[in-house]
């Protein structure tokens, strides 16, 4: 596994010399960022996603996934340690060349004008490389070590990604008030399936476009806790109330009945596999930022998807040999017995960690999607730019919009585990498999050994790996989803 560069660990190793931080910086903070980010809806479609690749392949194949996303967060570290030789006021010049970051065996004149001009020199024993870069986010790295291709890859990578996954919490939503809750808005003249939808929908439209007025999500904070709490309220109640269903002839017969390998549906796995990922990968810049060690975020990182990997799996692979043979795309619409209070209580939980975690997500989409209009209009302060009300009402006025068409497409969905597939395939294998590790192959250099030859053939085989997610899993993904029936657990009762 390939090292990050000797002065970076220098100067985190400096950072030691400060005084104590607080929560937000300590390794606990990174811990639960790490979880929360990567902890969402994908959970739902664990069982799916085993179903369709079988339990055994499935399970290999989701460890796999996780240790190659620790290889995209370690090449966007190194990255991310090779800019930070450059500084900040340099960097942000809309005139920076990512040409000059490109290892050559003899610099440009213009590299070394670059680098003499912001009072460093990459041959100067004692330059300083200040790691705890907060202006070096997921986007910026990518902008300036991939140019336009890269800004404009990491922006429909991070839109697509964290705007379907707001469909995808409206959807959950959807999907299980009118299956656990069939009679909640009978009182206001909903009695019909499909009304009582749009009913859902509406209530999350008013909720969610309060809190699109926010110009920053800071305020929510409490809220994740809040809603990690209830996500892992829900593994646990889930797990608690099939624990006396599941026996050892339940492991024998599915592992008997089930292939253990589906190749028709194996790369339908693979992308909702990719789509639980994108989170800690893209935050990873910012979090290892805030640390005040962050020569131990590679660990922690490592610790939190370790974590993340047993809850995931746990109620995946329960979820797999309770219901299988009738797995649907999400687990909560395999539980029969709607008036289980457990079962109720799970999904109330779920549903309500989601509001806030829409917001916060919502909140990523379109800061990244006003911040580059903003930049190509030469407006760099997002947050002074907002304190006129009428500008700050017409980027409302365009966040309502999206909340409102979200809403719309969350309506039109027919199956969840193939939409989550979709977006994993589409957005998210972009952002983890292929640009860290162009990147990391673009500036880093080469040093001698076949250790770091073969790690390199690693990074183009990923990458290439990527490319062919992006084209096989959008196809087989968009194929099931538009083939197949709505789900028909949702019906009145």
């Amino acid at each position: 596994m390939a090292r990050l560069p000797d002065d970076h660990y220098e100067e985190e190793r400096r950072a030691l010399d400060k005084p104590k931080s607080t929560w937000r910086g300590s390794r606990s903070s990174a811990f639960f960022t790490i979880i929360k980010c990567n902890w969402g809806i994908g959970m739902m479609s664990m069982p799916y996603m085993l179903d369709q690749a079988g339990t055994i392949s499935g399970v290999i194949m989701f460890v796999v996934s996780m240790l190659l996303t620790q290889v995209a967060i370690i090449n966007l570290l190194a990255v991310k340690a090779k800019l930070s030789t450059i500084p900040a006021a340099i960097l942000s010049k809309p005139s920076f060349d990512p040409k000059v970051l490109i290892p050559q065996k003899k610099e440009s004149k213009d590299a070394q004008a670059l680098l003499q001009g912001g009072s460093i020199n990459h041959h100067d024993s004692d330059a300083k490389v200040n790691c705890n870069r907060p202006d070096l986010d997921y986007s910026t790295i990518m902008a300036k070590t991939l140019g336009g291709v890269g800004d404009w890859s990491a922006l429909f990578s991070i839109v697509a990604s964290t705007y379907g996954s707001c469909v995808a919490y409206m959807l959950f939503i959807v999907d299980n008030m009118t299956k656990f809750f069939p009679h909640a808005l009978e009182s206001v003249g909903l009695t019909s399936l499909d009304e009582q939808r749009i009913g859902w929908i509406v209530i999350q439209c008013v909720i969610l476009c309060a809190l699109a007025w926010l110009d920053s999500v800071d305020k929510l904070a409490p809220a994740s806790l809040f809603g990690l709490t209830c996500a892992f309220s829900f593994a646990v109640l889930t797990l608690y109330n099939t624990a006396d269903i599941l026996s050892p002839q339940n492991f024998t017969e599915t592992f008997d009945a089930q292939p253990v390998f589906k190749p028709s549906s194996f790369i339908l796995a693979i992308s909702i596999a990719a789509f639980c990922n994108e989170g800690i990968v893209v935050l990873s810049p910012s979090t290892h930022s805030t640390m005040d060690r962050p020569d131990l975020y590679v660990w922690t990182a490592w610790w939190g998807i370790c974590f993340f990997l047993v809850c995931y799996m746990s109620v995946g692979i329960a979820g797999n040999i309770l219901y299988s043979g009738n797995v649907q795309g999400e687990l909560s619409l395999n539980f029969d017995d709607v008036h289980n209070p457990i079962y109720q209580a799970a999904v109330v939980l779920y549903s309500l960690q989601l509001i806030p975690t829409f917001a916060v997500v919502f909140f990523v989409s379109s800061e990244a999607i006003e911040s580059k209009w903003l930049r190509s209009n030469r407006i760099y302060n997002r947050l002074s730019h907002f304190k006129s009300l009428s500008k700050k009402m017409i980027y409302f006025g365009w966040r309502v919009f999206f909340i409102i068409i979200s809403g719309i497409i969350a309506l039109q969905i027919p199956k969840f585990g193939d939409y989550i597939g979709l977006i994993g395939a589409l957005g998210t294998s972009l952002g983890i498999y292929i640009l860290p590790q162009v990147a990391y192959l673009r500036i880093i250099p080469q040093k001698p050994g076949m250790g770091e030859s073969m790690y390199r053939v690693l990074c183009y085989v990923l990458s290439l790996f990527g490319a062919f997610l992006i084209v096989a899993g959008t196809y087989v993904s968009a194929e099931g989803l538009f083939a197949k029936a709505p789900n028909s657990n949702t019906t009145l009762v």
